[in-house]
């Protein structure tokens, strides 16, 4: 006999759909992201295996660590299950107990909605209206219900459930590779990194100022489910010698043209394979067309730009929706020029590369502030 007792399944949509190779890889991968969270808040928790689309967990899990569970990139959505026998009695005093859970407030609607296994000679229609028994007093609503209970009946088991805690979906983190994110404390960067690390590659987030971004880091480490590097340069030193060395106008460009030359280094001597930037199209001055074209041209690794076509209001939107919005700070950088320049022509951004000796620049900063940087 089955116990009846309450367990969770941990949904994926995208993993489904890989190859069989592919997809037990990144089952594993998952899996591991979501045990290491449960052993380091203590959570006793056994593993019964993939069936499908879902892993079926049980344990004793809190409201928080449901929650945890979900937001772990790569899982579609979690349901908490009460497994029981397949028959109209069991299934019966599930619901029995369903419905007391909403004595005295009730849902404006509910749906009840049956699957079962080819192999079973009870029908879908029937086990229906066997649950529904206990919720004739209640409004039934196919369409939009406040209530979905699902049962998923198969020959040995029967799976019930009515609650669904939404996911961070993408993929496991790191099954991807590795990629270098110029991050800061505005919105654009934070939410670039979420992005790519969504798609399961491993970031490291490279901040060129002089506070490091913790608390960006610890909250990608929530999704992640491991730890994420975080690498800080000063830029000022960089800055100020090109304030003093061309016209001001052209600030902007160099900026963003030494950065991306720095993380280009930084990705070649930590095997990254792409520098990720905030980016958005028409946003600041570094970021017109004519722009983006001319410091693509420069440099020698794939640069990626998540966010390129969005509008700001879905940006932040979207950082609000993924809790990364109160790491903004509006803080306004006294090296920006009142007029600086939105183009640059390529035989002019060539010329003023060699008159300041930008290779040399670039190649004294790394000796002086990379070289100390503790291993990573």
């Amino acid at each position: 006999m089955i116990d009846e007792k309450r367990f969770v399944l941990i949904h994926v949509s995208e993993i489904y759909l890989k190859s069989t190779y592919v997809k037990s890889h990144l089952q594993k991968v998952l899996l591991s992201r979501i045990t290491d969270k449960l052993n380091r808040f203590g959570v006793s928790y056994k593993v019964h295996g993939w069936n499908h689309n879902a892993c079926l967990v049980s344990g004793k899990f809190s409201e928080e660590s449901l929650e945890m569970i979900a937001l772990t990139f790569g899982v579609s959505y979690v349901t908490p299950v009460i497994l029981t026998e397949t028959n109209f009695a069991s299934i019966r005093s599930v619901m029995q107990e369903i419905r007391s859970n909403w004595a005295g407030d009730e849902p404006e609607s509910y749906r009840i909605t049956a699957h079962k296994d080819k192999r079973l000679s009870l029908s879908h229609y029937s086990i229906e209206y066997e649950a529904s028994y206990y919720f004739e007093d209640w409004q039934v609503n196919l369409k939009n219900p406040k209530l979905n209970i699902d049962i998923d009946l198969k020959t040995d088991r029967t799976a019930i459930s009515y609650r669904r805690i939404e996911g961070a979906g993408g993929l496991p983190y790191g099954t991807q590779g590795k990629v270098i994110v110029l991050a800061s404390k505005g919105i654009d960067s934070p939410v670039a990194a979420y992005l790519l690390a969504k798609r399961g590659c491993e970031v490291i987030l490279l901040h060129f100022g002089e506070d490091p971004l913790d608390s960006l880091q610890q909250e990608l480490e929530t999704y992640a489910g491991r730890s994420v590097k975080l690498i800080t340069l000063p830029h000022t030193p960089l800055l100020k010698l090109y304030q003093e060395n061309f016209s001001v106008k052209y600030q902007c460009i160099f900026c963003k043209l030494s950065m991306l030359t720095l993380a280009g280094y930084i990705a070649g001597q930590l095997h990254a394979k792409a520098v990720v930037t905030g980016d958005n199209l028409g946003q600041v001055a570094s970021q017109t067309l004519d722009n983006l074209s001319l410091l693509e041209q420069t440099t020698r690794i794939p640069i990626f730009r998540p966010l390129i076509g969005l509008d700001k209001q879905e940006i932040v939107d979207f950082s609000r929706k993924i809790g990364f919005f109160p790491f903004f700070q509006n803080e306004k950088c006294v090296f920006v020029p009142i007029q600086p320049a939105t183009t640059m022509k390529q035989d002019i951004f060539s010329r003023w590369l060699e008159e300041i000796g930008f290779e040399i620049i670039i190649q004294d900063y790394i000796q002086k502030y990379w070289k100390d940087l503790p291993k990573l």
